[in-house]
């Protein structure tokens, strides 16, 4: 069984898909979710505001369990890097909410997601640790490389390329797999490993 909880956050999900950030109340997602507009702000105490960053953080949420999943099978990092930029574009480029938002209301959505870059860094961070332990137990890091350093290093690379691709070609396996060896584990990884 759902909870309230749940069923409002999915609720203002659909609500904000179908009216946008601005328009959206909380009458219209307890109305959604069939619960009182008391339930929705016992749920949220500080409103709109909490309600809409609890459902920007659900979907990031969402979004980064698609993609460890996307991943779950990659033999090795420069695998798991290569199919998560790949993966990641098409996600964001896929979801129609986000991009309606970033088109109508970014100045609304951007606040939210940044408040959750911690968080989403911090998630990635440790989803690197232990592939990275791997590969130095296998002898392919550099000597002297601070596993947890590079775990920040290319967390940090990796989702600003996720998220702000610039010139690259996502959609080129060719320049995906050289940004990921060139960049984000050039100086990771032993000059010569096969990544």
């Amino acid at each position: 069984m759902v909870d309230n909880r749940e069923r409002v956050l999915e609720a203002a999900f659909v609500t904000v898909s179908r009216f946008g950030l601005a328009k959206t109340t909380v009458e219209d997602v307890a109305r959604e979710a069939g619960v009182s507009r008391a339930t929705c702000y016992r749920l949220f105490p500080g409103g709109r505001d909490e309600l809409f960053a609890a459902m920007v953080g659900r979907e990031l949420e969402r979004f980064f369990a698609g993609l460890a999943a996307a991943v779950a099978d990659a033999p090795d990092l420069a695998t798991v890097l290569e199919t998560a930029l790949v993966d990641a574009h098409h996600r964001i480029r896929g979801h129609s909410v986000l991009q309606d938002l970033l088109v109508s209301e970014p100045e609304r959505l951007l606040p939210f997601i940044t408040a959750e870059e911690g968080r989403i860094h911090e998630g990635v961070v440790a989803f690197l640790r232990p592939r990275l332990r791997r590969e130095a137990e296998a002898g392919r890091v550099r000597p002297g490389v601070d596993l947890d350093a590079a775990a920040r290093y290319v967390a940090s690379l990796g989702l600003s390329i996720m998220s702000t691709p610039g010139a690259l070609d996502l959609d080129d396996p060719d320049a995906v797999r050289g940004v990921v060896r060139h960049e984000l584990l050039g100086g990771v990884l032993i000059a010569g490993t096969p990544v």
